[in-house]
């Protein structure tokens, strides 16, 4: 089913347009934050949690520029092999968005334990504490998104007569005993 023109344009205009335009400020944006962090110093656990949490927002914006050109309803134009909407659910920032989320977290914990142990806090959160949470989130967040990214493989379309990149979910081969 086509979609219409006024639908068409406002997708473009606003995919396209707008959210990449205000995606490229966003990009600028994290990029002055990451440089003012780390003249600043990297020695304490706030500021590691902001320097790392603008890398996250860069990979978010990144992959959501990303997925806006895969949303173009111009898109199926291209001659490529990709199936731009599989590559568009598999690139939707949801590590970078799920980071991004838990370091404001851990944030926000911090400033708690600073109200509820204003003398204890700067020994109970130290900046090697800060990085070894930080990077467990990192790695727990990518570990969980691990078997839906291994989906992602090259099949053939008989339509299109060349492979395609895609993602599907493999069937699952039983290996149970068929006892009688």
């Amino acid at each position: 089913m086509a979609e219409s023109f006024p639908l068409t344009l406002f997708i473009l205009i606003n995919n396209t347009c707008l959210s990449s335009s205000i995606g490229l400020l966003g990009l600028v944006a994290n990029v002055i934050n990451l440089i003012v962090f780390y003249r600043h110093g990297l020695n304490s656990s706030i500021n590691i949690s902001l320097f790392v949490m603008a890398i996250s927002d860069m990979f978010t914006i990144i992959f959501v520029l990303g997925a806006n050109l895969c949303f173009s309803p111009y898109i199926h134009q291209w001659s490529v092999p990709v199936m731009f909407r599989v590559v568009y659910y598999m690139i939707g920032a949801w590590p970078s968005y799920r980071i991004t989320l838990y370091i404001a977290v851990c944030i926000t914990a911090e400033r708690c334990f600073c109200i509820l142990f204003p003398l204890r806090e700067k020994t109970m959160i130290t900046p090697i504490r800060s990085k070894f949470v930080i990077a467990l989130i990192v790695v727990l967040n990518t570990l969980t998104l691990v078997p839906e990214y291994s989906s992602m493989y090259l099949r053939y379309d008989s339509t299109r007569n060349e492979s395609v990149l895609g993602g599907d979910y493999r069937k699952r081969t039983d290996h149970r005993c068929s006892g009688g």
